[in-house]
């Protein structure tokens, strides 16, 4: 004797099922977008700036000239990158939310880098630094050199991307730069 299901049964059973399998393609669909989106911030172009003048020197009235290293430290190439940066003499101790000088022409660095390429850019001041300026940055007054930039560039993923820098220029009573230091302002990336 054969006993039969009674169709309420199956019906309530295929709903089910047809629930659970949306409720998992929903959920697919969100890992899939998630795990997209990871894999772009793990393989695309990270444009970092480093420094490059030690042992260079700051000399009396010359402009102020610092060399840096642009770096794609990210797994794709960049593209279109262009660097906007300046030097200037600034109080020592700017803050997190000190407004620096407006940018002025920017500079197109290269149309693509490659994943681990770095190419140098030299950044000059506007003004000569004459005595009393290069006295006061180099440790005896209140005010420092500072580098500063915007550099903008489009990743493989075809997103446009910035990174912004800034740094307070060490110069010994010599004029030679002796390093680099990362300021609290005006330090971020997308």
């Amino acid at each position: 004797m054969c006993m039969s299901i009674p169709e309420w049964i199956t019906a309530i059973s295929a709903f089910a099922l047809a629930w659970i399998t949306l409720v998992l393609a929903i959920y697919t669909g969100k890992l899939w977008r998630s795990t997209e989106r990871n894999s772009q911030l793990e393989l695309r172009a990270y444009i970092s700036v480093g420094e490059e003048s030690k042992g260079r020197r700051i000399e009396e009235g010359k402009r102020a000239k610092v060399q840096s290293v642009i770096t794609n430290n990210g797994k794709t190439p960049a593209h279109a990158i262009i660097c906007n940066s300046d030097i200037v003499i600034l109080p020592k101790d700017i803050k997190e939310n000190s407004q620096l000088p407006k940018l002025k022409d920017k500079e197109l660095i290269s149309a693509t880098m490659a994943a681990g390429e770095a190419v140098f850019l030299a950044t000059e001041g506007d003004y000569p630094v004459d005595s009393h300026h290069l006295a006061d940055i180099c440790g005896f007054g209140n005010n420092r050199l500072y580098l500063y930039g915007t550099i903008t560039y489009r990743d493989a993923f075809t997103e446009n991307q910035y990174t912004n820098f800034c740094y307070q220029i060490q110069v010994s009573p010599d004029g030679t730069v002796t390093g680099w230091h990362i300021t609290p302002c005006h330090n971020d990336r997308s």
